[in-house]
Order: C-alpha cells, then structure tokens, then sequence
C-alpha cells in the first residue's frame, strides 16, 4: 500500500447536533463559515454539523423562536482533525480503514467523514498526539509538517 501524506488542520472542532427540524440558513451559513472544514449530514432524526470550535449558530437560524431550541442541541467540542493530502480515486480500497483500525488497536475513538475528493478523521484533543505517534510508527502514512501538538 503507498505510504499517505496527512495534515493536521489547525482548528479544533466541535460537532453539534441540532433538532431535525432547527431552521438553518444554509446558504448564510456557508458563506461565513471557515473554509478548512465544515461538514453538514441530516438524517430522518438528526441534522449534524461539524464546524470551528468558535463557531456560533444563532446569527443562521431562520426561526424567529431559537431559544426552544437550546436546550435541544447537543454538542461535543474538543476535537482536532486531520486528512489525507490528495485526491482519494474511488476505486482505492482500505485507506481510511488502515488508519482506523491502527487507531481502534490504540484505543483512540475517532469520526471518520469522507468527502468526494478525500477523508476527513477527527480524534479528541488529547488523544492527537496519541494519534499521531500512532500513524507515523506504523510506517503506513506520514504527516506534512505541523506545529507541537
């Protein structure tokens, strides 16, 4: 298997969870968002963002009633993310799954997030350095340059 180039983003991260039905301008959202990542997944009983840590909702709601809401959203902060540099081809098989399972052996809890070009693997602040370590030992991916974590 070719030996992968990650980043580490520099922001950390926080994943909300708001109600199905919590009235989002998404189009206001996008454009005031940072642009390093934000990831947007709604299911039948869930709409999950991840975004900046900084990151504030109540200037994209479109219901004039946010406060019923807030004790609604769950949210998890505290997360550091790294990616696979490049574009990932569709027909390659058990990248994401080799850093994942290295990092299960570790017991190091991640969020995995794929999009159309690459893979997005969020871990918990205090388990980066972990991570890391982790990876670069194993010899199966490499990371570019990045600050003391």
């Amino acid at each position: 298997m070719t030996k992968f180039k990650l980043e580490v983003l520099a922001d950390k991260y926080k994943i909300v969870c708001f109600p199905v039905d919590y009235n989002l301008d998404f189009a206001k959202l996008l454009s005031n968002s940072k642009k390093d990542f934000l990831n947007i997944s709604q299911s039948s009983d869930e709409l999950s963002i991840i975004c900046n840590e900084e990151f504030q909702f109540e200037s994209f709601t479109t219901d004039i009633n946010v406060d019923i809401y807030n004790d609604k959203l769950k949210i998890e902060a505290g997360w550091k993310a790294f990616r696979i540099l490049g574009t990932l081809d569709f027909g390659m098989v058990g990248v994401l799954s080799s850093i994942l399972n290295l990092l299960a052996k570790k017991n190091i809890s991640i969020l995995a997030v794929s999009t159309y070009n690459t893979d997005y693997i969020l871990v918990k602040e205090e388990k980066l350095r972990e991570a890391i370590n982790a990876i670069e030992d194993s010899n199966i991916a490499e990371f570019t340059e990045y600050r003391q974590y």
